[in-house]
């Protein structure tokens, strides 16, 4: 919720920019008519898109705490999540300027560098509390796969099933219709 919060604030700090920058694009001679369903709809859309926008940090994090994805993973893949975050920016911001991509990217980056930062953190505290962890990814762990020796077979028997079932020759449960009871 926090987060959110944030980026929606956020969007709330950026509109007033974003709105100047689409009027400014109005050519010469020509006036904006912009009705409140337009306006509200603009709005609605940063405030929704910054606040979405705002969550990846939070999924990142469930995803290093369930062991899905560790630290050093998501370390390794921040050129293309850079380069993927601006042109998310670019693409899903509703005005076409580059001050709502920017304002949008910027912290979005910033907070996947934080849920990076938790991230190993995070793994290096699990190693700690775990030493057999010491394995990579793509490591086998030895295992002792030699075969032992099965005891002897036992005998069982089998119990009636219920109590009052009569009992046929050999001690057995009596047979009607090729059926061990009567009912």
């Amino acid at each position: 919720m926090p987060l959110f919060a944030a980026g929606a604030y956020l969007a709330y700090l950026i509109l007033p920019i974003s709105v100047k920058v689409l009027i400014s694009l109005t050519p010469e001679g020509s006036a904006n008519i912009l009705s409140l369903g337009d306006v509200l709809d603009f709005t609605l859309r940063m405030v929704l898109v910054f606040g979405l926008a705002f969550e990846l940090p939070l999924v990142l994090v469930m995803l290093n705490l369930t062991g899905v994805l560790s630290g050093r993973r998501m370390a390794g893949w921040w050129r293309g999540v850079i380069m993927g975050v601006f042109v998310f920016g670019a693409v899903i911001t509703p005005t076409t300027d580059p001050v709502g991509m920017i304002a949008l990217a910027g912290p979005i980056t910033v907070l996947y560098f934080g849920a990076v930062g938790f991230s190993l953190l995070n793994d290096r505290r699990r190693r700690r509390g775990n030493p057999d962890a010491e394995l990579d990814d793509d490591e086998a762990s030895a295992l002792d796969l030699t075969p032992e020796p099965v005891g002897a077979v036992e005998a069982v028997s089998a119990p009636r099933a219920l109590p009052e079932q009569a009992t046929g020759e050999h001690g057995g449960a009596r047979r009607l219709n090729g059926y061990d009871d009567i009912t």
